[in-house]
């Protein structure tokens, strides 16, 4: 082992193992927040709907085709008459109004007004 003036220096082994030590840092755990799954309801749907969720991820629902979708959004696609499923709970002229208030519908373009010329 090498000296200085009477002091031990670390081998090379102990200067590393040093240096990681000083690199480690204590691991401190986050807060997480939990977000337990939402009760789901199976909805056929009679028209395609291409949007975006409260949390910013994005969907597609081709019409014809069967999902299983978060209680809430099931409810709006059935009272607005996007698809068909059961609702949740039983909602009031009033609530199903409201919903109805936002519908937003896409209809095909006819090709009965054009003509070759």
């Amino acid at each position: 082992m090498p000296t200085h003036l009477g002091l031990r220096l670390p081998s090379y082994f102990e200067r590393r193992r040093l240096k990681e030590a000083k690199a480690l840092e204590p691991v401190v755990f986050a807060p997480v927040r939990r977000n337990p799954l939402k009760p789901q309801i199976k909805i056929k749907m009679h028209q395609s709907i291409h949007g975006r969720f409260k949390d910013g991820k994005h969907y597609d629902l081709e019409a014809g085709k069967s999902y299983w979708v978060d209680q809430e959004k099931a409810d709006e696609f059935i009272v607005k008459n996007y698809a068909s499923g059961i609702l949740s709970r039983p909602y009031s002229d009033d609530e199903m109004a409201n919903i109805r208030s936002n519908i937003q519908v896409i209809t095909n373009f006819s090709q009965e007004g054009l003509t070759n010329g």
